[in-house]
């Protein structure tokens, strides 16, 4: 706590990224749903007996994208009165520690729907501790722009204009957000800038009920926010149920067999 109370101002950094909050599109709903992690687990740690570092995050973000993938046409941004269709799925991830307090800096990940696991686990990883090494390149350059930005009404109406392209969110932004919060068991982002927020609490072990009979599981509790101009209920219904076969199914164990001096070793 401080001392007297204060006003402290706000950076360009962190005014530019009030405003991409002020400005976005806001959800039409948000779905939820459980997913038994089990065989996930299991893919942890045979990946870890050969000395290759995998978690659930990587885990999450190739099922994401591979179900996204799978979807097709599905898979597109709304722009005005038109539809996108990218040719690839790139995931957005948060990185913790990074950016200011209103937006941690993500990670851009080019490709998910047909990058195998243990390559997104390797992107990642590198990716992570580029941005936590230093300020992005985003950031210097907002902070170059300071004596335009500083100035609402020219910020604004360059994030509103940014917020109407869909290319050039998905160049920025990519086409899912996928965000993680590990110390919680549930969460929901309402603020999918591409159409499509993903939300992935912890994984906790839980009592369920199987086959009439009580048992403790690895629940992951997966979320899903959207514009109602990109999914409604039925398609968002089916995107969620792909994700959880993905990882209900223990699909992602096949992809272990991919050449291993390309991946991160297990600490």
């Amino acid at each position: 706590m401080p001392q007297t109370e204060c006003f402290e101002p706000l950076d360009v950094t962190e005014r530019w990224s009030a405003d991409l909050f002020r400005h976005v599109q806001r959800p039409g709903f948000f779905v939820a749903t459980d997913i038994d992690m089990s065989k996930s687990r299991e893919i942890i740690h045979n990946a870890r007996e050969r000395k290759l570092r995998l978690t659930y995050s990587h885990l999450v973000v190739r099922a994401v994208g591979l179900a996204l993938h799978r979807m097709g046409k599905l898979h597109c941004l709304m722009e005005s009165s038109r539809r996108f269709f990218p040719d690839t799925v790139d995931a957005a991830v948060p990185v913790g520690g990074t950016g200011d307090r209103f937006l941690p800096t993500s990670m851009l990940l080019r490709d998910v729907g047909r990058q195998k696991l243990l390559g997104i686990a390797a992107s990642m990883e590198r990716e992570a501790a580029l941005l936590r090494a230093g300020e992005p390149a985003e950031f210097k350059f907002l902070r170059r722009m300071a004596l335009v930005l500083n100035r609402k009404w020219i910020r604004s109406a360059l994030v509103r204009r940014f917020l109407r392209s869909a290319t050039w969110r998905r160049r920025y932004m990519g086409t899912v957000h996928i965000s993680f919060l590990k110390d919680l068991d549930f969460f929901a982002p309402l603020t999918p800038f591409v159409g499509i927020g993903v939300g992935a609490g912890r994984v906790k072990e839980r009592v369920v009920a199987e086959d009439g009979a009580v048992c403790i599981r690895p629940i992951m509790t997966i979320s899903c926010s959207c514009d109602h101009a990109v999914w409604d209920g039925l398609t968002v219904t089916r995107f969620m149920h792909e994700v959880t076969r993905i990882l209900a199914a223990g699909e992602l164990r096949a992809e272990l067999e991919e050449p291993a001096d390309i991946h991160p070793a297990a600490a």
